[in-house]
């Protein structure tokens, strides 16, 4: 599907330095997606933020223990701190 699109001269120019015009919009789509999907990642941080608040989670007992949990976790593949 087509769409028309107006954008600053400025953001043309400067997407055409990056990728070149014959390749506006495959970058534009790409972007677009991108943008999305954050969006779609916020939206659903937001409809569990608070969902184990009541919850006792070995590990997160403080806002430290709970930095030093996910630290272990992204350091020591395999973990389980």
């Amino acid at each position: 599907m087509g769409t028309h699109v107006i954008l600053r001269d400025e953001l043309v120019d400067e997407i055409d330095r990056h990728v070149g015009n014959g390749r506006r919009s495959e970058f534009i789509n790409a972007m677009v997606e991108e943008h999305l999907k954050r969006l779609r990642l916020v939206a659903s941080a937001d409809l569990v933020a608070g969902a184990i608040k009541d919850t006792d989670v070995p590990g997160w007992e403080t806002e430290a223990s709970t930095r030093e949990w996910v630290r272990k976790m992204r350091t020591e593949p395999g973990s389980d701190p």
